[in-house]
């Protein structure tokens, strides 16, 4: 039940039940946690942590994983820093200490990670470096990323990268990246939108009648 509700995201709940649980194991220790991380909440999250009579890698996952959706880089690498001294990091720490890394930092982590800890790079470290590139205005390094990793492009990816198109006001780029989504995934009217709104009006609607091939 604790597990259900902590999936959930119901965080009360989940607290009901670990409250009237007599004696907590790893599991119901992790799951709370989870919650706690889950729900963006920092403070019970670290409180609940350091109560906690051992700490597994779920665990500092899931402290990990709190920093990183709270966007809070520094405090993201002092846990992640933390954990490389009592375990061996695995892809899902990776991944959260990658989403908030600037790009730099996000190169050498996963170079690291395959050098150093012989974990095997999976799609979602890809995703965090061509977030990266596109936060950090490399619009044509992060389309090359996309077209050539070892894993098959997706919506999330150029979305992504239409995004950072956005913020950039790459058009043309924006264009490319509209018309790859497009062939993926053709109902997808997200792409057409981010596309229209880096125009006045007008310009907009003729750009994407082109994406469009009208």
């Amino acid at each position: 039940m604790l597990l259900a509700f902590s999936r959930s995201g119901l965080v009360a709940e989940a607290k009901q039940i670990f409250d009237a649980i007599p004696q907590h194991n790893s599991v119901s220790w992790d799951a709370m946690l989870v919650c706690y991380a889950q729900s963006g909440d920092a403070h019970s999250s670290k409180r609940l942590f350091d109560a906690m009579p051992e700490h597994d890698l779920v665990a500092w996952n899931a402290l990990l994983a709190g920093h990183a959706q709270l966007g809070q880089p520094e405090a993201a690498a002092q846990t992640f820093d933390e954990i490389k001294m009592v375990e061996r990091p695995d892809a899902i720490c990776f991944v959260s200490i990658m989403t908030v890394c600037e790009l730099e930092q996000c190169r050498e982590c996963f170079v690291s990670m395959v050098g150093d800890f012989g974990v095997v790079a999976r799609k979602q470290h890809y995703s965090c470096l061509v977030d990266v590139l596109g936060r950090a205005g490399h619009i044509t390094k992060a389309m090359d990323l996309i077209t050539n990793m070892p894993f098959e492009e997706d919506c999330v990816d150029w979305m992504c990268f239409l995004d950072a198109c956005r913020r950039h006001s790459d058009v043309a780029h924006g264009a490319q990246g509209a018309k790859r989504l497009l062939e993926i995934d053709p109902g997808n009217s997200a792409a057409l939108v981010v596309l229209g709104s880096m125009f006045t009006f007008g310009k907009g609607v003729k750009v994407v009648d082109q994406v469009l091939g009208k």
